[in-house]
């Protein structure tokens, strides 16, 4: 037998295929980042997506409220501006973030009780999205504060093996999380008992995250940012915009997931009620999708090694919008067409995700991160808000569109919409980056 391809970093050498040495010669916190991670996507996982929008579709909830709490997590980081001013100026950081974690998974998993309490109906199904939305709205300040805390915790040596590492076990933890939630809820017939299964297992789960959260040491707190005048937060708030590197991925960022956010917001919508498909069907699909992420983790490492973030940033992106024209021809007699989706989908998520982070993180000054990081949570939640309402109204407006062999459904059009707009965007922003790099290797 072959035995496994040595191969060295960070001045260590690890056996390639052995899954210990993902974990080997790293240190306790990072041990904690990775088993964090693996907690706390693994309850996201099945608390939102195809579970929530059964959830509220059970209650009596209709499909514009279903599309806007679904996208809550997303659209909420709006509120990422005045978090980073929270963060900044709070002495202890990590105990902050770990409260914050765990008031959000009480708040969008217990509204899986409100049936019982209230009925079905319109008042629980909003009642629930007041929850949900409170729950993600107060969670913008976990998602400000912890990429910053995580990645000034990392040594700088080996901090994107360790990167790509992290993420290979995350996925594989809420993909197998997913899994056995989803063949659950279709056992148990969609049944409301077996939302409350699901939704608490996702609260179990989000309480071991606190107590992780909780022992994770990280980087020592710098203390407390001086609150100065209004003038002086403005001005501090206001300065990742001199950043012109930055500013342009911001312009990307919000032109991009709008684009995308127009039809992906109302996904699961059209997987449950309009293609009927069962929660096995989706299960399996999903399934596929997460099990192409896992495997392209480490190619993607290998790419940005060679290419660098930028190009890995958009090819990856492209790599997403080509899943929204598959959804394009999708129909109840075009399912099998879901493995092309699931492909580009694991493809191009598998890469975007894993190097969005550090991208970003490179561009930012040693000093105010946070506030840039609240920058970037801002655009991308106002992307989000503003996507899935046009995409909403998109729906009223546009009409169905026939051809000799095939008759688009308005959701169709709009997916074939954001395909287009996401591809230009990335084209765009591709060009000018590239032409910024070589201004400033000219002025250099």
């Amino acid at each position: 037998m072959n035995k496994p391809k040595a191969v060295r970093d960070g001045g260590r050498i690890y056996n390639r295929f052995s899954a210990s040495r993902l974990f080997e010669g790293y240190s306790r916190d990072q041990k904690l980042f990775v088993v964090e991670a693996m907690l706390i996507n693994s309850a996201t996982v099945i608390s939102t997506g195809a579970f929530l929008t059964g959830l509220l579709l059970l209650m009596g909830a209709s499909d514009f409220m279903v599309g806007l709490v679904s996208s809550a997590g997303a659209w909420s980081l709006m509120l990422s501006l005045a978090s980073s001013v929270i963060v900044e100026r709070v002495k202890h950081k990590k105990a902050l973030l770990a409260k914050v974690l765990l008031v959000f998974r009480l708040l969008t998993t217990l509204p899986v009780f409100l049936p019982a309490i209230m009925g079905l109906g319109m008042p629980t199904a909003l009642t629930a999205a007041v929850m949900i939305v409170a729950g993600n709205a107060i969670f913008s300040i976990f998602n400000t504060g912890f990429p910053i805390f995580f990645m000034d915790s990392l040594p700088q040596e080996g901090r994107a093996s360790f990167i790509y590492a992290r993420m290979f076990w995350l996925r594989l933890a809420y993909a197998v999380t997913f899994f056995v939630m989803g063949i659950l809820l279709d056992i148990m017939n969609k049944s409301y008992a077996g939302f409350i299964v699901v939704f608490m297992t996702a609260l179990a789960i989000g309480i071991a995250d606190y107590f992780v959260m909780n022992k994770i040491q990280g980087k020592e707190d710098t203390g407390i940012a001086p609150l100065g005048n209004p003038g002086e937060i403005l001005m501090s708030l206001l300065k990742p915009l001199r950043n012109k590197h930055f500013l342009h991925y911001l312009i990307y960022t919000f032109l991009f997931f709008f684009s995308l956010a127009m039809s992906s917001s109302f996904t699961g919508l059209y997987q449950l009620k309009y293609l009927n498909l069962s929660y096995i069907f989706i299960t399996i699909y999903s399934m596929f999708t997460f099990a192409i992420m896992i495997l392209v983790t480490r190619v993607w490492a290998k790419l940005e090694a060679r290419l660098g973030l930028l190009k890995v940033l958009v090819i990856s992106s492209l790599l997403m919008a080509l899943e929204f024209f598959v959804y394009t021809f999708l129909t109840t007699g075009t399912l099998w067409l879901m493995v092309l989706s699931a492909l580009f989908s694991g493809l191009g998520n598998g890469g975007y995700w894993a190097c969005s982070l550090p991208y970003r993180y490179d561009l930012m000054p040693a000093e105010g991160k946070t506030v840039y990081e609240g920058w970037f949570g801002f655009v991308f939640g106002l992307s989000g808000l503003l996507g899935t309402v046009t995409g909403g109204q998109l729906q009223k407006l546009l009409p169905a569109v026939s051809a000799p062999f095939l008759h688009f459904s308005v959701f169709q059009v709009i997916y074939f919409i954001s395909g287009v707009l996401a591809v230009a965007t990335a084209v765009v922003f591709w060009m000018g980056a590239r032409r910024a790099q070589k201004t400033d290797l000219q002025t250099k």
